[in-house]
């Protein structure tokens, strides 16, 4: 008998696609002003209280938990790219593997490959969030979620 895990194997193979090019073209463009102001916020440079403090006082309109996994993060990796940006990554590929499922439960398993397939080669996705140093995938990875956790109750 099938796992359920083995019977999703398309939907992870592509979401895992998605990563590998992500991390593979990940140190093609610099940072952005916006984002070498969420490294300076995030930063080594200032302490976790610092941070929270630069929030508190609306430094950044985004919500905090993202220059929170940042500012550990930042702690444990290497200063490069490449590094920096694994975990926008990591948000866009579960996100992606998110709406796969989405997808499936909504019109079956072809509408969740299509779907796997739209989001998996988006640019605006990619580009705009998986390689951004910002809080733009950990948004993407919430909302895949809600409508995940959407699907899953409305047919109940």
């Amino acid at each position: 008998m099938k796992t359920k895990l083995f019977d999703k194997k398309y939907y992870i193979l592509l979401s895992l696609i998605v990563l590998v090019v992500m991390v593979y073209y990940s140190d093609v463009q610099s940072f952005w002003h916006d984002e070498l102001y969420q490294l300076g916020l995030s930063g080594r440079g200032n302490t976790f209280g610092q941070m929270i403090d630069n929030y508190a006082q609306l430094w950044d309109y985004t919500p905090p938990f993202y220059a929170i996994l940042m500012w550990v993060w930042i702690r444990l990796v290497p200063l490069s790219a490449r590094w920096l940006l694994l975990p926008s990554e990591v948000f866009v590929t579960i996100g992606v593997f998110l709406i796969a499922l989405s997808g499936e439960k909504i019109a079956g398993k072809k509408a969740g490959i299509i779907a796997s397939i739209l989001a998996g080669t988006s640019s605006t996705l990619i580009l705009g969030a998986g390689h951004e140093f910002r809080a733009y995938s950990l948004l993407f990875l919430t909302s895949a979620l809600l409508l995940y956790v959407f699907v899953l109750r409305y047919q109940e």
